[in-house]
């Protein structure tokens, strides 16, 4: 009897032993599973960070090409960061570091967050704009708008649109040829106080042919021109200059109206207020230089064949839920 309670004995210790060796066995290779799991998820991770910053650094680089001196040292020091951090993190995922690969793609995905140069000019301008606006247009939405149309609207039309937008000069040749009537340039004339100014007593008189005579000429002879036939009319070259592009604004207007109301105007409802919420930027210096700046990052976006139209999503998306 008492040899076989100690060979029962023997026996149970046996199998629990090889029990425990058993759970042992399948909880290291648990642990192993789920290393490989860490090891695979963070790799997964890091390339996902990798890819975006690369497509950061590509932001940084077009969005930022035309942008004053200072800004452009500003955004050098980020790119080059970007740039240094993604040589590093390709050496320590092949030194089998994912693990730091991921942190130190982290830290500099942050960095770049807090220094977006779309973030940043919309940041900037958004302030100077609502001093402006006062509540007429949201502007954040007019930014928007002035950038989507601006890609929509194709690369001819582009550059009547952006000389329109920052009141750039306007040539007679990007003006399409076309001939006033009287009743026409009556109106053109009438439609703003300087040039109603100067061309008073055929205003006044319904003098219709010098008024389209006049008019024709304003799209026809070019500034220098204009000036020997009509400077006497204002009180200063700079009066002049500020009628003719008012003159030849109102005719790119013309022209690009069907087109921008066939994209679409956001919030601003009309294209005569979209218009009108541009113009009165350019009454204070600080709106101006901020759509000035916001308006050479998205050109410098397309000309690098950037999806704009995506960026200025999530800029949207982004400065909205900072907003809430």
């Amino acid at each position: 009897l008492l040899s076989a309670v100690v060979a029962f004995y023997f026996a149970n210790r046996a199998s629990a032993q090889g029990a425990e060796a058993s759970v042992a066995l399948q909880t290291k290779e648990m642990q192993q599973d789920l290393d490989t799991a860490r090891k695979d998820k963070d790799e997964s991770d890091t390339q996902k960070l990798i890819s975006k910053l690369s497509k950061a650094s590509q932001v940084l680089s077009a969005g930022t090409r035309f942008l004053p001196e200072k800004y452009r040292e500003k955004y050098g020091d980020i790119i080059n960061k970007v740039q240094t951090g993604l040589s590093t993190a390709d050496t320590l995922i092949n030194k089998k570091n994912a693990s730091g690969a991921k942190d130190l793609m982290e830290q500099v995905f942050d960095d770049f967050a807090k220094n977006n140069p779309v973030v940043d000019a919309v940041k900037r301008a958004i302030p100077a704009f609502e001093q402006v606006l006062k509540g007429s247009v949201p502007a954040l939405g007019l930014l928007i708008t002035v950038a989507t149309i601006g890609v929509k609207l194709g690369s001819a039309r582009y550059e009547k649109w952006k000389r329109r937008v920052l009141f750039a000069p306007i040539t007679i040749a990007q003006i399409p040829p076309q001939t006033f009537d009287g009743i026409t340039a009556k109106i053109l004339f009438s439609s703003k106080p300087l040039l109603a100014a100067a061309f008073q007593p055929e205003l006044q008189q319904e003098d219709l042919l010098t008024l389209e005579s006049a008019a024709n000429d304003f799209i026809r002879i070019d500034k220098d021109g204009l000036w020997q036939k009509y400077g006497a009319r204002f009180d200063s070259e700079a009066a002049f200059d500020q009628c003719v592009l008012q003159f030849r604004q109102m005719l790119m207007d013309r022209e690009l109206k069907p087109y921008v109301d066939s994209i679409g105007v956001g919030p601003a409802e009309s294209y005569q207020k979209l218009m009108t919420a541009i113009d009165t930027l350019h009454e204070d210096e600080a709106a101006k230089a901020s759509l000035d700046e916001f308006m050479l990052i998205v050109e410098g976006l397309m000309r690098e064949g950037q999806p704009v139209l995506q960026i200025m999503e999530k800029v949207q998306q982004e400065m909205e839920s900072h907003a809430n």
